[in-house]
């Protein structure tokens, strides 16, 4: 018993320390020296962080989760069963990106190329880390969030140097070689590259489109920005990038330590319920706390990051946006958990019609629309969640 409670807490140290490693480093360090070289260069990085974390990080997370979801220390069941599927949905978010990405970089053959590899490498390494996670090693948490500093510091000395040069097809370049690199100190290369008949089962597919609209409404907000002020991008991405850096607590909390505890619970519906709620009440109280650091820190924090850019988000408005993004962070998360994958996939799809709704609205300031976003983002997540909770007390009363 202690043994697996020593495990534990070195998985949960392990993973929060990489967290917080990699988001000090890209908000406090490489986001400010970019943004120092002009808001058209730094518009051309942010929409490539943004399209990648979105499709790339959704798509190279699908083989993985889901050989996590299947519960199974047998990689093979992957390999054999869906990997085919697995393969052609990277495919897909590596087309989409390429023609997204098409308008800010140049070479699109070249473009293509980096996308296909990055994709392919990081779906491997995660596939590898969540194998090494089931065999009892957690130190690729520690790994992983050095092979990620290491690329984006190589981008940054390539950027000072070279800024006006590919810098969107060198930062896709630094980042694989920080999959190379992870690559290497994981073991290997264990992407299976070769086609086959599809399994025909649905459920890859749900899971991955599920995955895929779960990262979609988190980043809804630069969405939207991106879609009503066009020219205000730069802004609200480091704006919005800023806020998250307060909510990296919950972040934390709500990763690693929460999924597992829910998954240590989930056999049994009454004790799953019992945690639920008690990390919602968490999630408020936590949030409210956070907002509040938010409301008396945020216009330093920005003047002194980014002290040539006028901020466009007062203290009360960052804490109001902080707050309503942390409950919404984690009622996001507790739906996939206590939802069937059909249900969570619906959530999500009417969650995100919500949104792309909302774009139809005239919003008058930047501030106004990304506290209107991420307002109707929080109120659906939370409300389908309150719906699955109102599900289970009457199945529970029907069977009493």
């Amino acid at each position: 018993m202690h043994q697996q409670i020593y495990n534990y807490l070195q998985a949960v140290s392990f993973s929060s320390l990489g967290m917080v490693s990699v988001s000090i480093f890209r908000q406090l360090i490489m986001l400010p020296f970019l943004a120092g070289y002009g808001d058209l260069i730094f518009q051309k990085i942010a929409w490539t962080i943004l399209v990648t974390d979105v499709l790339l990080t959704s798509a190279c997370n699908s083989l993985g989760d889901y050989f996590y979801k299947i519960e199974s220390n047998d990689e093979n069941i992957i390999y054999d069963s869906f990997l085919s599927d697995f393969t052609w949905l990277g495919f897909l978010a590596v087309i989409t990106a390429t023609i997204l990405l098409s308008g800010v970089a140049e070479l699109t053959v070249l473009l293509f190329l980096e996308l296909l590899i990055f994709t392919f490498l990081a779906s491997s390494n995660l596939m590898l880390c969540k194998i090494k996670f089931l065999r009892k090693n957690t130190s690729y948490y520690i790994i992983s969030s050095l092979c990620r500093i290491i690329s984006f510091s190589i981008f940054c000395v390539y950027f000072y140097f070279y800024s006006d040069v590919y810098p969107v097809l060198f930062f896709l370049l630094s980042l694989i070689f920080g999959e190379l690199l992870l690559a290497f100190f994981l073991g290997g290369f264990i992407y299976r590259l070769f086609f086959k008949v599809k399994s025909f089962k649905s459920e890859p597919y749900i899971f991955s489109l599920m995955l895929l609209l779960v990262v979609l409404i988190q980043k809804s907000e630069l969405v939207a920005a991106k879609t009503i002020f066009p020219e205000n991008f730069s802004l609200a991405f480091i704006g919005v990038t800023l806020t998250m850096l307060f909510l990296m607590p919950l972040n934390m909390l709500f990763s690693v330590p929460a999924a597992t505890l829910l998954s240590r619970v989930g056999g049994d519906i009454d004790k799953l319920w019992l945690v639920v709620d008690r990390l919602f009440v968490v999630a408020v109280i936590g949030s409210f706390f956070i907002a509040v650091s938010g409301f008396i820190l945020y216009e330093y924090f920005f003047d002194f990051l980014y002290s040539e850019i006028p901020t466009f988000l007062s203290n009360i408005e960052a804490g109001i946006f902080i707050f309503i993004s942390g409950v919404g962070l984690l009622s996001s998360r507790l739906i996939l958990k206590v939802a069937s994958l059909n249900r969570c996939l619906a959530y999500l799809a009417l969650t995100s019609v919500m949104l792309i709704l909302s774009l139809s609205i005239s919003y008058k300031s930047l501030a106004g629309m990304l506290l209107a976003t991420v307002s109707i983002k929080a109120f659906f997540l939370v409300i389908f969640l309150y719906l699955e909770r109102s599900r289970y007390k009457n199945k529970f009363e029907q069977l009493c």
